[in-house]
């Protein structure tokens, strides 16, 4: 899963932001909601090329971005360069070296990184080891894909994303499609360049959302919403995504 991941990734490491341009509607979101709590620093897991991140910096948090593809963290850390509210580590979301003493206002793991850990097993033991690094009554913001509804229709199609040439490369097409299949959730995207196409396939842990929240609950965190999007569009079971809220407000049963 690793390698298919890692060789996806680095695949659209030139293109990511033209891909995945920053929504000034998720920009917003998080601005409004670190500024309702008093939230100054933030630990984002899974950030790609740190959009989001540099521009929480831009906006006067300190950031810390981590990812574990090479790739985007370079090209997050091009981008911030002269900005000290920002720093970037290379790491596995489940392998962090921080210490517990370095408490953070806010935690965001967003675009369906989580379920690109192995297991629910590694899920749940990543959820406990961030809450440890959450300060008290600080925040916990996870974005995934509803596996739940997926599971229910078989097969979901993302609109597909386009990015012009860039750097004497040829653009592409990213098609992208999460499969279930024996009991497993697939991501299959699909990278074309001219006439050519690869595809990938990438195994997801497919947790649902009350599955999520049976975890979150354990370890401590209360929820504050759930919403469909960065719009804060009512969520629902039929909806493809979710964004989900919490608030840290004790220590996780295993520790008490």
């Amino acid at each position: 899963m690793l390698n298919a991941s890692m060789n996806f990734y680095m695949e659209i490491a030139p293109f990511y932001d033209d891909l995945f341009p920053l929504d000034e509607r998720k920009n917003k979101f998080f601005r409004d909601l670190f500024v309702a709590n008093n939230a100054q620093t933030v630990l984002d897991l899974g950030c790609g090329t740190g959009s989001l991140a540099n521009a929480l910096a831009n906006e006067g948090f300190s950031v810390i971005g981590i990812d574990s593809s090479e790739g985007l963290v370079a090209v997050g850390m091009a981008n911030a360069t002269g900005n000290a509210q920002i720093s970037f580590i290379v790491s596995e979301m489940n392998a962090l070296s921080l210490r517990e003493s370095h408490a953070f206002d806010a935690i965001i793991c967003i675009g369906n990184s989580l379920p690109h850990l192995r297991s629910k097993e590694e899920v749940r033991k990543a959820l406990d080891a961030w809450t440890k690094l959450i300060r008290e009554k600080g925040l916990l913001v996870i974005q995934m894909l509803n596996f739940k509804r997926l599971h229910e229709i078989g097969c979901v199609e993302l609109p597909e994303l386009t990015a012009p040439p860039r750097d004497g490369n040829a653009g592409l097409s990213l098609r992208r499609v999460y499969q279930w299949s024996d009991g497993y959730a697939i991501f299959k995207p699909e990278v074309v360049r001219r006439a050519s196409a690869r595809g990938f396939a990438i195994p997801m842990t497919a947790v649902s959302h009350d599955e999520l929240w049976s975890i979150l609950e354990e370890c401590g965190i209360a929820s504050c919403g759930t919403y469909e999007n960065f719009s804060m569009k009512e969520w629902s079971e039929s909806s493809t995504s979710f964004v989900t809220v919490g608030r840290k407000m004790r220590e996780p049963l295993a520790n008490r």
